[in-house]
């Protein structure tokens, strides 16, 4: 990348932004509704969404979003609002803001899109999309899913306990200081 004179830029010069493509990803209700539109117009035909924190992104999060995203044509990752994070968690969560966490949900290859929500079930949004899929992991089988009849199905990613990664286990071993080991 360079400068109007042809100079190279030097993004970690003060006052020059690196520019981060993968953040154009980041959308508001009605711009992520013209895309879906066009999506379908031009013949995609599962678009796929998920929803949740993702405070400290882990390879639990990765393998989980690259699991859904190869069972659709297009994902969208719903992410918490700070607000909602706070009423759910507590008041020391979440850790990484939530445009910084929509950022580094972003830059995922298999992420199409995502959007932040400050309601707690996404409702708003799973009616405005109207999604063919809505993933979970598989934790969540069997319990009432707030949005699930709003989807055309449910699909439930396994995750493995001895070797998925857990948020909460992650915080409890930084704070012990002691490695993470799932």
């Amino acid at each position: 990348m360079t400068n109007n004179t042809g100079a190279p830029l030097d993004p970690y010069r003060p006052g020059i932004q690196p520019i981060f493509r993968y953040t154009d990803k980041i959308k508001s209700l009605d711009s992520l509704v013209e895309i879906v539109t066009k999506w379908r117009r031009a013949g995609c035909t599962t678009i796929g969404i998920s929803s949740g924190v993702f405070d400290l992104l882990h390879p639990g999060h990765c393998a989980f979003l690259n699991g859904a995203a190869t069972l659709c044509d297009k994902l969208i990752i719903i992410i918490a609002s700070d607000r909602t994070v706070k009423e759910k968690k507590g008041k020391s969560r979440p850790f990484v803001q939530e445009a910084k966490r929509a950022q580094s949900i972003s830059a995922l290859e298999g992420v199409s899109a995502v959007i932040i929500s400050d309601t707690p079930y996404h409702e708003n949004i799973l009616r405005a999309l109207n999604p063919e899929r809505m993933f979970k992991g598989d934790e969540y089988m069997g319990k009432e899913i707030i949005g699930a009849d709003l989807v055309g199905e449910m699909v439930f990613i396994p995750c493995a306990p001895e070797d998925f990664f857990h948020t909460s286990t992650l915080i409890e071993a930084i704070r012990n200081d002691t490695p993470y080991r799932p």
